[in-house]
């Protein structure tokens, strides 16, 4: 404390610590918390501050004494502490020190910045007292409190930088206390994408479901991300790994879904890879069906040969899809759009052959329409043929008229299916089962 007493008997005081507070300069109102009268070095007994008393670093630096009471140098911290005792601090308290880093967990970055922050300054720290794994420090920088590097990581999976204790002390020489492990996962690998659905190829499906599964966990994907060439999207759903959604088809042929590289990211930032295009054939149209035969109608050909034609490849069909009339079925072979069998007759008459709507299916398992029917009439009965004349027996009518009645119409009768002895044949005329000619005798006799 400074006084000045002057005859008025007025005190000045300044640069003091007065409970109940004084006018002055660099007064202090409160407890001076002192200890008790002791030795505490020096030639005399001392009166110490305790270690949280206000007189501590709060006097005039630039008029204090050198020395204190003891001999103590002066200022021993910031500033002169108030009184004739300079309190000395005994620093026993270790620097904390805390790993940081702005790059996020997990994180694609092939440079991670890190940063080490100390309690209080320290002494001799450098790259040496960093241990890391899967990476290497490069960059080091800092001093005092604060430090920076950088890491490069060596491969895909976790980072770690540590600061172990001990490697590094305060100025009171206190090692400081092992930091918390900073830990980074890196990723730099891209996420792959796969399109896949349910539906064959071709297919008479619509809508067609798709699935969409990422290798990982992504973030921004949406139908945007998607194109889609005769198609339209629609009840697009999913997080994460998996997401769905269904494409109508605009019109028959192929249908084409695509994911574009970077169109999502995983959790360290990395944009996907492109997908394989998924690729459907739309075809809802039915495959129509036709039943020919070269037999002609009516006819005597016995088994009659049949073809069935599909206009699109179908699976299914057999024997047991073919329904026959007055007839039975042999010799089924086949595959794909074509097949062949024969039929044959049960008895003369009409022979029909069928095939229903719905036997077989084309490789977009559309069913097939059925069939315009095909028939045939058989007969095998050979027609029979009768001469008759209206002359008579014996007879002196030359030329002899004479008419041909068949059974059934008959085709490619002429003259010269007629054999005449005795005669020559003339006027010939007719068709169908009736045919008429006159005979003229060469000379008499048996005509």
């Amino acid at each position: 404390p400074n006084y000045d007493t002057h005859s008025d008997s007025t005190m000045t005081a300044t640069y003091s610590v007065i409970a109940g507070g004084y006018a002055g300069a660099g007064n202090i109102s409160a407890d001076p918390l002192l200890g008790s009268l002791g030795d505490y070095g020096g030639f005399s007994q001392t009166i110490p501050l305790l270690p949280t008393s206000s007189a501590i670093d709060t006097a005039n630096t630039a008029t204090c004494p050198a020395t204190d009471q003891r001999g103590v140098a002066r200022p021993y911290g910031p500033g002169c502490d108030i009184g004739a005792y300079e309190w000395v601090y005994t620093d026993i308290t270790p620097p904390t020190v805390a790993l940081a880093s702005t790059a996020t967990d997990p994180t694609n970055s092939s440079l991670i910045p890190v940063t080490v922050t100390f309690s209080e300054p320290v002494i001799g720290f450098t790259a040496a007292g960093i241990t890391v794994t899967n990476c290497t420090i490069s960059s080091f920088t800092g001093s005092g409190t604060s430090y920076g590097f950088t890491v490069t990581p060596a491969a895909s999976g976790p980072v770690t930088v540590t600061i172990a204790a001990g490697v590094t002390t305060d100025a009171a020489g206190n090692p400081n206390i092992a930091a918390t492990p900073l830990s980074r996962t890196y990723d730099s690998v891209k996420p792959s994408v796969t399109i896949a659905s349910n539906a064959l190829n071709p297919t008479n499906v619509s809508p067609i479901p798709v699935t969409v599964s990422f290798s990982e966990p992504v973030s921004g994907f949406t139908r945007n991300g998607v194109t889609v060439t005769n198609g339209t999207i629609s009840n697009f759903i999913g997080n994460g790994v998996t997401y769905s959604f269904n494409v109508t088809p605009a019109a028959n042929g192929i249908v084409t879904v695509d994911i574009a590289s970077g169109v999502a990211a995983d959790t360290a930032g990395n944009l996907n890879t492109a997908a394989v295009q998924l690729s459907r054939t739309y075809n809802n149209v039915k495959p129509s069906v036709t039943i020919t035969s070269i037999a002609p109608n009516p006819t005597n050909v016995a088994p009659l040969p049949v073809t069935i034609t599909f206009s699109a490849a179908v699976t299914g069909f057999d024997s047991t899809k073919v329904t026959v009339a007055n007839g039975m079925i042999g010799s089924f072979a086949g595959s794909g759009a074509s097949y062949s069998f024969t039929v044959t007759p049960v008895a003369n008459g009409i022979v029909t052959v069928n095939i229903a709507a719905g036997v077989a299916q084309d490789a977009a398992n559309n069913t097939n329409t059925a069939a315009g029917q095909l028939s045939r009439t058989f007969d095998n009965v050979a027609p029979t043929v009768i001469l008759a004349s209206t002359a008579t027996d014996p007879t002196n009518v030359a030329p002899v008229p004479v008419t041909v009645t068949f059974s059934e119409p008959v085709t490619g009768f002429t003259a010269g299916g007629i054999t005449v002895a005795n005669g020559t044949i003339s006027s010939f005329t007719g068709n169908g089962n009736t045919y008429s000619f006159n005979v003229t005798p060469a000379a008499n006799g048996i005509v």
